[in-house]
């Protein structure tokens, strides 16, 4: 700690919140004598997070609450949860930025002894909620309890060193809809706009992080290990998850007591140890691109199934990879699809 920093005896005091009529009447909900006869009040999940709704939460008995308002409860409390946080991720921004503790760094270290965190773990709110802070519309979503804290750090890490014409655009397109999309369907949606925005910036910022490409083994607490491979680029991860996966099912036998995942679990490890005999030569990846862009035409983002939106230019390498697949092909019409079929032949680009 580093309390001597921090003179007090200078600054007014404030006093406790006057809480006049926020005490919440809580209407008599009981009907009848069975356990769960609790009613809550209409439009509940949908209350301004205040301390209103502090207030009602706070007294109501959840065991007597009766049957689907007991989920509502649920998405009242994490409107409030949400709101409290983005005031939390504030007042972090707002330690960071006190000019007697001389930067981030010792931020984080105040930060870290006032909440018994460890100092990477400090560190990492402290650098998360500077960055939160820099995005106003995502915190005042969070602060309105239109979206959970999964979802906010989701946004802001997806979009780290983005231009600000492009941050606005992907908050127009994620925002008014993220409540109902789960973090994997925003962060597609993220990587969909910034590339589609700015191809040539979001190909460059794609090739800087190539360059951070690294494997990572850590332990667990049950003497198991974990292998990480980071930065990696994703037609070729998707290639060697097709490769995996075929090579694990050929193994599968009525004898075998291992799951799919043990399968896929060893089948990594034998592919890297090179004990893996039989199976295709290599793994194709299904893979979904504009034929403008295929023709090299424009730069619209491809997209590989099972993984999201990827840059033009790996689309169309990967495309070119593939020689001896079957070509199938989708006619669309304003983004319906109108056709399909297969092609006899590799086309011609």
């Amino acid at each position: 700690m580093i309390e001597h920093m921090f003179e007090t005896s200078s600054f007014e005091t404030l006093p406790p919140p006057d809480l006049q009529g926020w005490d919440v009447e809580i209407p008599d909900p009981w009907r009848g004598d069975d356990a769960r006869s609790t009613v809550v009040p209409e439009g509940l999940e949908d209350w301004v997070p205040d301390m209103r709704l502090a207030s009602y939460l706070a007294r109501i008995d959840r065991s007597r609450i009766a049957g689907y308002d007991l989920v509502r409860v649920l998405q009242a409390e994490t409107r409030l949860i949400s709101h409290f946080q983005a005031n939390s991720y504030r007042t972090k921004a707002e330690i960071a930025s006190l000019p007697e503790l001389n930067g981030p760094e010792t931020a984080a270290s105040e930060i870290a002894a006032a909440l018994q965190l460890t100092r990477q773990t400090a560190w990492s709110e402290t650098e998360f909620a500077t960055n939160l802070i820099g995005h106003p519309r995502i915190l005042e979503a969070l602060s309105s309890g239109s979206i959970d804290l999964r979802r906010t750090r989701v946004i802001v890490n997806g979009l780290n060193g983005v231009d600000s014409n492009t941050v606005n655009k992907a908050l127009d397109r994620v925002l008014p809809g993220a409540s109902e999309h789960t973090t994997g369907q925003i962060a597609a949606q993220l990587r969909r706009v910034i590339i589609a925005s700015n191809p040539q910036q979001a190909k460059a910022t794609f090739e800087a992080a190539l360059e951070d490409r690294k494997l990572v083994i850590y332990e667990n607490p049950d003497g198991t290990a974990n292998f990480l491979a980071t930065n990696l680029p994703p037609d070729r991860l998707n290639a060697i998850r097709q490769r995996i996966e075929e090579l694990s099912r050929t193994l599968k036998t009525a004898d075998d007591p291992r799951t799919a995942d043990q399968l896929r679990a060893d089948t990594f490890l034998d592919l890297l140890e090179d004990r893996v005999t039989g199976g295709q030569g290599r793994a194709f990846v299904n893979i979904d691109i504009d034929l403008t862009t295929l023709m090299g035409l424009d730069d619209n983002p491809a997209h590989i199934p099972g993984y999201g939106p990827i840059l033009a230019e790996l689309g169309r390498k990967v495309v070119l990879d593939q020689v001896d697949c079957d070509w199938e092909f989708t006619v669309r019409d304003q983004g319906r699809p109108i056709a399909t079929g297969t092609l006899s032949r590799r086309p011609t680009v």
